[in-house]
């Protein structure tokens, strides 16, 4: 167990690689995370199979543990609240998503359709497919609730727990999810057995080749699994998936595929690797270590930009007495915080999520933007990469009719 890790050894677990189960890797990466109120602080590691290249994590939290953060912690992935108005990022991007997929699953008129981790149904709910019966399967009670209410079919389970019967989908759609999966051979083993002979399997997955440094972390606690290309190819190709077609016009660090299934599934094992090029496996792998490494001085670096440059507006806030407040109730938050002794200047966190508002964040109350057109807050930190740019046009208003001073940690 690594240093630092909550609890005790009980609490973790060393397994072998899960694409072909050797049991010889490098550590590549190895960093402190916050993980919210249930799970605290702890220490991850991340490492790279000597034979076939995967990245995984290990030691890793065991299944008990990732269940109650999941369920319990707010602050989770599943729980993260996406603004859906026309313009926000994540509605592009869900619009580039359907885009793509439509023009597979186009070729059938009339067909079954699954998502797996529907969240509150987002996507299927903008899929807009004639004829098709479209089926969400969701664990948490909240999201599928939510997404019951706007008249989607939701099964309120995880993958592991929903005894669907095979060969009943036609598609299945997995976003943002596969690598979250604890045991993801079980996972694609369940995705292959309930899709139908030549069915559509659809997968996003973070890049690991295009880690983005940031204050918060890029490799979080919450993935087992670190993909690249190759890697993912591996992966579907030992489930019988041979034909892969990647979304190349995606620009962000996500891959996008879409698969059929085609053959009997045959897991990698040893055998398998070894057929494969060692040589050209091993470019692979230090191409993915080189990245990695690119991506730990990069987020150093990040830090020290970010301490040099609000060091001295932060001694200004003192001097002055601003009120302060943080835009972004989440792990960011958490990690700014760290670089920044800021418990004599935040007045209250500012957050989007509706569902927020009112609660605590450490020891703050979670307020929407509107605080800043009250005249109680000077000062307001952006506290997040993905959608900064998102937050300081909507909030840029309060700098011309209050006067409120905004700063953000990444761009200038």
């Amino acid at each position: 167990m690594p240093k630092g890790s909550l609890g005790n050894a009980e609490q973790f677990e060393t397994i072998k690689c899960p694409l072909c189960a050797c049991n010889e890797y490098g550590t590549v990466y190895q960093c402190y995370q916050e993980t919210g109120y249930t799970l605290g602080r702890i220490q991850t590691s991340f490492v790279v199979c000597n034979d076939c290249g995967f990245m995984y994590q290990n030691p890793r939290p065991k299944v008990e543990l990732l269940t109650r953060h999941y369920t319990e912690n707010e602050e989770a992935s599943g729980s993260i609240y996406h603004d859906v108005s026309p313009d926000s990022s994540h509605n592009k991007k869900q619009n580039a998503r359907i885009a793509f997929y439509k023009k597979y699953f186009g070729e059938i008129n009339k067909g079954s359709l699954l998502e797996i981790g529907c969240s509150t149904g987002g996507f299927l709910l903008n899929l807009d497919l004639g004829g098709w019966d479209l089926v969400g399967l969701e664990p948490s009670i909240k999201a599928t609730s939510q997404a019951r209410a706007n008249g989607l079919e939701v099964i309120c389970a995880s993958l592991e727990q929903s005894d669907l019967p095979g060969k009943s989908y036609d598609a299945i759609c997995c976003f943002s999810a596969l690598e979250h999966f604890h045991d993801i051979n079980i996972a694609l083993d369940t995705m292959t057995r309930l899709l139908k002979p030549g069915g559509g399997l659809c997968v996003e997955v973070p890049d690991t080749m295009k880690p983005t440094p940031q204050i918060a972390e890029f490799f979080t606690f919450e993935h087992m699994s670190h993909f690249t290309k190759d890697t993912l190819a591996l992966f579907l190709k030992g489930y019988g998936f041979d034909d892969i077609v990647f979304d190349d016009t995606v620009s962000d660090a996500r891959l996008r595929i879409f698969t059929r299934k085609d053959g009997a599934v045959k897991p990698l094992c040893k055998a398998g690797i070894a057929a494969i090029d060692k040589n050209i496996m091993g470019v692979a792998r230090q191409k993915l270590i080189s990245e990695i490494n690119k991506y730990t001085k990069g987020k150093r670096d990040i830090e020290k930009h970010i301490k040099e440059r609000l060091a001295s507006v932060i001694l200004r806030w003192n001097r002055q007495g601003k009120k302060v407040a943080i835009y972004g109730a989440g792990a960011h938050t958490r990690y700014l915080l760290n670089l920044f002794d800021l418990s004599e200047n935040v007045n209250a966190i500012l957050d989007s999520d509706p569902k927020k508002h009112g609660k605590h964040f450490l020891r703050w109350t979670i307020f929407d933007e509107s605080l800043l057109g009250s005249g109680q807050i000077d000062a307001v930190i952006i506290s997040s990469k993905a959608f900064e740019d998102e937050i300081y046009e909507r909030i840029s208003k309060y700098s011309i009719t209050q006067g409120v001073e905004i700063v953000r940690c990444y761009a200038q």
